[in-house]
Parts: C-alpha cells; structure tokens; sequence
C-alpha cells in the first residue's frame, strides 16, 4: 500500500505499507491521503518487518537512540520489543527515505522534519494560529501557550474560517496554509465557549469534570503534605501527573463544521501574543522585523529535539552535515522578515488563562 500526502502542493508525504495505527497517526497530523501516488515524494516513510542492520546497534543514551555501521535510528519501545526508526537527517531537505519497524505507532518527529523540509524549499512555517476574519487573513502567532488557540477560538465565535491552529505555512506570494491537526480544547475553554460542548460529547464532558475535580482533590493533598498528613504526598504527587488530561484534541473540521474549516487564506495582518502578569488586554503597533526577529527563537525552541536528535546523529557519524537543520536559522530569519514586511503588526499583551472574548474584542479593534 502506497499512501501520499500532498500538503498544498508545497510538500509531499510518502507512507509505504504504513500499519493501521500508523496509517492513522499520520491521518490526524495531515488529513486524509488526496491524488493517488505520482512522481517523486519529498518524505518517504517505509514500513518493513524489520529494519535492516548493517553490524552490532551501539547505543546513545539508554534505549533512545543508536548506530548501527552505516545508520542512525531512533529507538522506540512496543508491545513486541524495541521498534527501530532509521532518521537520515543528512538526506532531508532533497530525496530523504525512513524506515520503521512495523511494530511503530505514529512517525517520530514528522511535523517537525516537514517543516525543516519546507524551509529549505522556501515555504515559512510559522508558529500559529491562522484565520480569515471578514476577508482580511488574519496570525497569531507566539510562543508555546502564549494564546493563538485561545485567539482563534475568539474568532471562530465570530464567524471566522480557519486556517491553522499549530503551524501555519506562508509561501512567498503571501498565500497561508495550514494542516488539520486537532485543536487542543482545555476544560477552561468550554466554559468560556459552552457552544463547543456539543462538539466534544458529554462523556469528555463527564472526564473533563472528573479530572477538574480530581485537581481540586490534589490541591488539597497538596496542602495536607505541607502539614505532614501521612499519604498525602504520595497521593499529591499522583494528581499532579493526572493533571494534563484536562482537554480534549478535537479534529477542526469536527469542532468548527466543514463551512468552518478551509485550510488556506492570505496573509494580511499578523499579531505576536504575549502572557503578561496583569489582569488587563492591550494592543499596540510592532514591527514586522521584530515579529520576525523573535519567531525565529521561538522556532529554535520547537526545534530542540531535532537538534539533540541531530547532535546524537553527528556524535554517530561525525562526517555527515545536516544541511537542512544547519541552514534552518537564517533562511527561517529571511523568510520571516519577507513575510512580515509589508503587513500591519500587532504585539497583544494578555493575562492567562486567557479571556477569549475580551482578547478578541481587544485585537479585533486593530483589524481592517
């Protein structure tokens, strides 16, 4: 089975006898295969029963990452052993080619060797939310947790069309695209926007709640550990962990209807969101070269673990250069800068948890 993932026409997947699970990992990340396989793929991704190996696997780290004499792998653990993932990241960026053991669930690191990828080719990604309000294309960008879902969300109540939650990508015309990663409700979210219930379905409605409450409990326990109740540490400590079960991921065609969801627009205004320890919402003008200059830090931080999972491959193989990780900085500062240019830029100062009304309101003032 041959499997091709065509992303805009800017990039194509390629998923050679892919497992269901796999098969349906990659589906929640880019959508459901388009054209039947044609030409060349910019990412194959080959399912075999059984990576090849070429000499003894030495090991990097314990049960994370290895070599064998002539490949870098990616060590994953299964319900059948220890899966190996080969990652070329010499080859990405021109004709790059991963095996997977069969046994592997979901592709390690595939959004970001896309985006890597894209990047040479000349397409942005940005780190973003990405909606057309009113006819104007509208980003909102930042860094993690910083609100571009939650200013999405605002918007999306007020009748705009989505693009993207998580990655935007921005070609050189100023065309925007996005992929249908599901949109990450948190528990607080439904209850400023209690039109999206429906959506989500009482039993998650039901979890959300049992899990809020169970926060509730750990913040007790919390407080008896400090007073030296006997089990309450213990029992704190596993609250904590239960902790980031408090949302749902929500496929965006599913949480905003088919009407709701378009995947493509136009860059016209960008805004770069800012956390604040301050109860109020403010909007001022920036500039684009400042949006830019801080998104490239921003993606240098998503970035980590390809470059640990690249320092670890040039530990193994000294020899071979990553062009595509090594050049991804400065072609992500020019492109950055290209696209932000000749758009309006905002900077929006928020307290979080976020309020999504008054922030959209907030920034909706500054749109068109």
């Amino acid at each position: 089975m041959i499997l091709d993932h065509d992303l805009h026409g800017l990039l194509r997947v390629r998923l050679i006898d892919p497992s269901p699970q796999a098969r349906a990992a990659v589906e929640r990340q880019l959508g459901t295969p388009g054209q039947p396989p044609v030409g060349e793929a910019d990412l194959v991704v080959r399912f075999v029963d059984a990576v090849p190996r070429r000499g003894r696997l030495r090991l990097i780290g314990v049960e994370e990452m290895g070599f064998t004499d002539d490949s870098f792998v990616l060590l994953r653990r299964t319900a059948a052993g220890t899966a190996l993932v080969t990652m070329p990241l010499d080859a990405l960026g021109g004709s790059c080619e991963i095996e997977c053991d069969r046994g592997i669930r979901e592709v390690p690191l595939l959004i970001p060797l896309i985006n890597l990828a894209l990047v040479n080719k000349g397409v942005l990604p940005v780190h973003a939310s990405a909606f057309t309000y009113r006819g104007e294309g509208i980003v909102a960008a930042g860094w993690r947790q910083s609100g571009k879902t939650e200013t999405l969300l605002g918007f999306m109540a007020h009748g705009a069309v989505a693009v993207a939650d998580e990655w935007c990508y921005i070609t050189n015309d100023g065309s925007m695209y996005g992929i249908p990663e599901p949109v990450r409700l948190q528990d607080w979210h439904l209850e400023q926007l209690p039109q999206h219930r429906a959506a989500v379905g009482w039993p998650t409605r039901l979890r959300l709640g049992a899990w809020r409450a169970a926060d509730g409990t750990g913040q007790a326990a919390r407080r008896a550990a400090d007073h030296g109740m006997p089990g309450a540490r213990s029992l704190s400590r596993a609250l904590r962990a239960a902790a980031p079960r408090r949302h749902v991921d929500m496929d965006p065609s599913a949480l905003f209807g088919a009407e709701g969801w378009s995947g493509r627009g136009h860059l016209d205004r960008a805004f770069l969101l800012l956390s604040v320890d301050a109860p109020d919402v403010q909007v001022a003008p920036i500039h684009g070269e400042e949006v830019a200059d801080r998104m490239v830090f921003a993606h240098q931080h998503h970035r980590l673990n390809v470059l640990g999972t690249g320092l670890a491959a040039r530990f193994a193989f000294p020899q071979r250069h990553h062009a595509a990780i090594d050049n991804a900085e400065e072609l992500e500062r020019s492109l950055l800068r290209a696209a932000f240019a000749d758009v309006p830029c905002f900077v929006v100062e928020h307290p979080y948890p976020i309020p999504i009304e008054t922030t959209f309101r907030a920034i909706e003032e500054h749109c068109g």
